[in-house]
């Protein structure tokens, strides 16, 4: 007897967030009803009635790196849902500075966001319940603050990413002439899937 494949239908909803406008996603899998949030850069309620409108539950914070902008929602995300953060090893000692960097550009005091639960490589794969999302490491070198590397935020059936706007700030971090990010970009992917918007 052959048993009928199981569909997993990708949902896929965004928001912009913050006063650094950050494009933040919620990813999720329509049958199951689980969620991976990419880059919750603020306003984590905003984020919480998104995924509720979409009737999935975040299990998952992905982020793409640790920008100020791209992780003041983090908290805010996991205190709520108790979704697991990952996050590439390399970005660990800039998430610890998250308040640092609040205090320096914003003048305002926060708590860190917490440690990552676990460290995405290259080619590692994040199972939503049958959604599966795999990293695609990728450096990138900011130049000056009006270079912006936040196009690598998610790719599955078709390119998310954010679409350059004359007035989106680059964050604060990337004023700093030569340092260098590591970023994320993650690919979607199911043997029975059918993307949705």
């Amino acid at each position: 007897m052959v048993s009928e494949p199981s569909v997993n239908e990708i949902i896929v909803h965004g928001i912009v967030v913050g006063a650094f406008q950050e494009n933040c996603w919620v990813i999720g899998n329509r049958r199951t009803g689980e969620a991976i949030c990419v880059d919750p850069g603020d306003q984590p309620d905003e984020i919480l009635a998104m995924a509720k409108d979409m009737g999935v539950s975040i299990r998952y914070i992905a982020n793409s790196h640790a920008h100020i902008d791209h992780v003041l929602g983090v908290r805010g995300v996991i205190e709520a849902t108790g979704a697991k953060f990952l996050l590439h090893a390399s970005d660990l000692e800039l998430l610890r500075n998250t308040a640092s960097s609040a205090r320096r550009w914003t003048g305002t005091e926060i708590a860190n966001p917490p440690d990552p639960d676990g460290f995405l490589a290259d080619g590692d794969e994040i199972d939503i319940d049958g959604l599966k999302a795999r990293v695609i490491h990728t450096w990138t070198r900011r130049r000056s603050a009006t270079s912006a590397s936040g196009t690598h935020i998610s790719e599955w059936s078709y390119r998310v990413g954010a679409k350059p706007r004359s007035t989106r700030q680059a964050s604060p971090e990337a004023s700093a002439p030569g340092a260098a990010v590591s970023t994320a970009a993650f690919r979607f992917a199911s043997p029975w899937t059918r993307a949705t918007s």
